[in-house]
């Protein structure tokens, strides 16, 4: 026998089950008239099992309901459809109220292409493993959420979000796409699970080209962006996003690389040529990449916490203006950042700052990138072990296929560090410019099709640029100043024998001609030059020995000025790594 009212009750979740968040906390009834009769229970339209209602009537209710209800929360928990067709619909009641569908069952999915909803709506804890939700082109005028739920894909592409999305735990077993989409609220999604099923998909699927299963390209974020432990299981594409607020990716599990996906292509399609496009910008690079993110991010905050491969940060106009990507935390990635501009990113782990160790650079790597307001001075240490070597030649058995020692690389490094007032830091980044301008050269002296006066030209820069290396970088290095000093000592206790050599008070001179006759030794001609020369270099001047003619008091003379200038410098150079 039909009862008035639906019989259709949902409890909340076993209290070791329940969700933190959008979760029913008691027993639900349903307030609806009931139509029909099924398995001695009476349900409304909305609770009837879809094998006994029709789609078109279940799509007509709804909208009449969504109108007649012009105050009160349209509440339709737990609701079963077959497949819910809302598209290209105004949908809007009057005043805005909540259109409360959580814990409904979609088996073939729910459409709300280009439709504009003018209504808060939850579709926490729903079921669509069945099919896709659909919202191309769609505009949601209030909150959106589809938290803790199982879909099989979703498709939001081109897709107005006014107000904050929630997407959080959901997880999501064949694909998402919300490319050209902007998120004008705050967008979660925290905990989401991306692509479990991808080989499932691949099986199933005659794309002979990689497929892009988690899209997120061009997608504008007004605010802050949270994908806090989510887990990737497949390549993430964040390409010509813009970010307002703060991007987040910590905790985040990464847990396929692209090589992984390519090798299951093959097995799938008989090692058909599938493989032509997807290394044509990146090479080995790209085939070891678990996301790419490009655009202009405001914030930036990753941490990974599981998995391995290669974060590609960078494309043509991407921008990092801040961030935080502790280095501690982060194990098994590499960090790739390429034609890029970065700024005032933090490297260490801001909640361990007093344990922790240097930071290892090893898991960066940099690729034409301009650095504007990233701070040096905060890594001194850091790039003392790697010898400044920044520019992807540090560890590059990674990244094969690219050339290091970019010059303008190494030039933004330095203008960026001069900016700051790291001037020691800006004079080593300035040797590897003239390092990377000797690498360059030398490239193009051995192409054949230069031209004779071209190869001249090339010859003497590369001598000037060889100069300038071993006659720069004094004051950063104070085994250089003790060598060039030794040098200098050692040279010019040769040369005085030649010239004239030292003479004592006594009238003993210690010269070539004076060996030859066998008036001095040599034993102590070579100690007594050796002596005198030490004693000039350092200007301490005892005068038990002079120089002996012209050349060897010009040479006396130019020794002490270059000793005196040397140990300056060795003083110099001493206090500054002290300071540090």
């Amino acid at each position: 026998m039909l009862h008035y009212m639906c019989d259709f009750s949902l409890n909340p979740h076993p209290e070791s089950d329940y969700p933190p968040h959008h979760g029913l906390k008691s027993t639900w009834d349903c307030s609806r008239e009931a139509v029909d009769s099924y398995d001695d229970k009476s349900f409304c339209i909305f609770h009837l099992p879809v094998e006994v209602k029709s789609d078109s009537k279940v799509r007509e209710e709804f909208l009449k309901l969504v109108e007649s209800r012009k105050k009160q929360k349209i509440e339709l928990l737990g609701a079963r459809f077959s497949h819910l067709d809302l598209s290209h619909l105004v949908i809007d009641g009057g005043n805005n109220n909540i259109i409360d569908m959580r814990y409904s069952e979609f088996e073939q999915g729910l459409n709300l292409n280009r439709s504009t909803i003018h209504h808060p709506l939850y579709l926490d804890y729903c079921d669509l493993r069945g099919d896709e939700l659909n919202a191309n082109g769609a505009e949601f005028k209030y909150e959106f959420r589809l938290s803790y739920s199982a879909v099989e894909s979703i498709n939001c592409s081109s897709v107005l979000f006014q107000r904050n999305v929630n997407f959080r735990g959901t997880h999501i077993s064949q694909g998402i796409s919300v490319s050209n989409s902007r998120f004008e609220g705050k967008a979660s999604f925290y905990g989401v699970d991306f692509i479990s099923e991808w080989k499932d998909f691949l099986e199933d699927s005659q794309h002979f080209g990689t497929p892009i299963l988690i899209d997120f390209s061009e997608v504008e974020f007004i605010k802050d962006a949270n994908f806090n432990s989510s887990q990737f299981n497949y390549p993430a594409e964040f390409r010509d996003i813009s970010v307002g607020g703060s991007l987040h990716f910590e905790s985040t599990q990464f847990n396929t690389i692209r090589a992984e996906v390519e090798k299951e292509k093959k097995n799938i399609h008989n090692g058909a040529d599938i493989n032509k496009d997807i290394l044509s910008e990146f090479g080995s690079i790209h085939g070891k990449s678990v996301a790419s993110l490009s655009g202009n991010i405001n914030d930036l905050k990753i941490a990974p916490d599981s998995g391995s491969g290669i974060i590609l940060i960078g494309g043509p106009n991407t921008v990092i203006n801040s961030g935080e990507i502790p280095l501690s935390r982060i194990t098994g990635f590499v960090l790739f950042f390429y034609n890029c501009r970065i700024g005032e990113i933090n490297f260490r782990d801001l909640r361990s700052l007093e344990t922790e160790s240097l930071v290892d650079f090893s898991k960066l790597h940099f690729k034409n990138v301009t650095f504007d307001g990233f701070r040096f001075g905060d890594y001194v240490d850091e790039l003392e072990n790697i010898n400044f070597e920044l520019n992807d030649t540090y560890g590059v058995g990674l990244l094969d296929g690219w050339e290091g020692g970019s010059i303008e690389f190494y030039r933004s490094a330095r203008r960026s560090a001069s900016a700051q007032g790291e001037s020691d830091i800006a004079s080593r980044f300035y040797i590897k410019e003239m390092n990377a301008k000797e690498d360059e050269i030398r490239r193009s002296i051995s192409r054949s099709d230069d031209t004779l006066t071209e190869q001249i030209f090339d010859i003497l820069s590369s001598i000037r640029l060889m100069t300038f290396r071993l006659t720069s970088g004094y004051g950063e290095k104070p085994w250089k100043v003790i060598v060039t000093s030794a040098i200098t000592i050692a040279s010019s206790s040769i040369f005085y024998p030649l010239i004239g050599g030292a003479y004592e008070t006594d009238g003993t001179t210690y010269n070539l001609s004076n060996v030859l006759s066998g008036d001095v030794s040599v034993g102590e001609t070579i100690l007594n030059s050796l002596y005198f020369s030490l004693v000039t270099f350092s200007t301490v001047g005892y005068g038990d020995l002079k120089p002996h003619g012209i050349f060897s008091k010009l040479v006396a003379s130019g020794e002490a000025l270059i000793g005196a200038l040397l140990l300056a410098l060795l003083v110099f150079t001493l206090g500054q790594r002290t300071a540090r």
